[in-house]
């Protein structure tokens, strides 16, 4: 059973979600713009505002075509499954080691999130409680995000959940989407990363030999670290893009994504 949901508060309005037997399939009809909420494939709605009693939703009992088409055109190219058995060997060993990188480096860059939670509820509490603001909290919280989306960039690359403007893509044949993608990959993915790499080259250098200082907060902290990162995360998109570059290939010429698990 898929399940998708996000919540959002407007005014005293609150929507929570149980497991019920679907019912109706257009919950939001009659909806005012302020009643927002979970709304979840194959679930019950309940909406609370204040003054009227609750009102029961009850979601579709299947996501529609548009919904699964958005969530899975760019998941595919992700897929784990095994490479085709015609793919010449060298290709499909350069996708899986390249998809397998990604990841490994993925796993890895996810735990810069533990010390970005831990710093921002240390800034918190000390602010709040005990009226002691830090100087590092705010350099620190910036340098972490930064780096924790430069670094993952090429993780969320080979899972296919970049944004992408799908409402034309989505209806082309996987042949035609396999051609639009290698032609896009050849004359602006690279050679725009690759003037991008050779610009950051050059900042990283120059911010290590000067010894550049963050200067708009007082603690002014060392910027080449993140500059570093966002080196690193040129290099893995790049890297990535040689897997995509295949992948895409492949989807061209055979009309059917490389790991796409059926």
């Amino acid at each position: 059973m898929r399940l998708k949901s996000f919540m959002s508060i407007h005014s005293s309005t609150l929507l929570f979600c149980d497991r019920l037997p679907p019912k109706q399939p257009n919950p939001t009809q009659g909806m005012s713009a302020s009643t927002m909420g979970f709304l979840i494939s194959e679930e019950v709605c309940i909406g609370l505002t204040s003054g009227k009693s609750p009102v029961i939703f009850f979601m579709a009992d299947e996501p529609s075509k548009l919904d699964v088409t958005d969530e899975m055109i760019a998941e595919r190219r992700g897929g784990s499954g095994p490479m085709p058995k015609d793919m010449p060997k060298w290709m499909a060993v350069t996708i899986t080691k390249i998809d397998l990188f990604s990841k490994w480096t993925g796993n890895v860059v996810c735990w810069i999130t533990i010390p970005l939670i831990l710093a921002m509820t240390y800034e918190v509490l000390a602010r709040k409680l005990f009226t002691a603001p830090t100087m590092w909290a705010y350099d620190m919280s910036r340098f972490m995000y930064g780096a924790l989306f430069m670094l993952g960039a090429g993780y969320a690359l080979s899972k296919g959940v970049h944004i992408r403007a799908d409402f034309l893509y989505r209806n082309f044949k996987t042949k035609t989407q396999g051609k639009i993608d290698f032609w896009l990959y050849l004359l602006f993915y690279f050679p725009g990363l690759i003037v991008f790499l050779y610009m950051t080259t050059g900042f990283v250098q120059e911010s290590i030999m000067r010894g550049e200082r963050g200067m708009d907060t007082a603690w002014m902290p060392y910027m080449w670290p993140i500059k570093v990162s966002l080196w690193f995360g040129i290099v893995f998109l790049l890297i990535q893009g040689v897997s995509e570059l295949f992948k895409s290939y492949w989807a061209a010429t055979k009309g059917l994504w490389p790991g796409a698990e059926e």
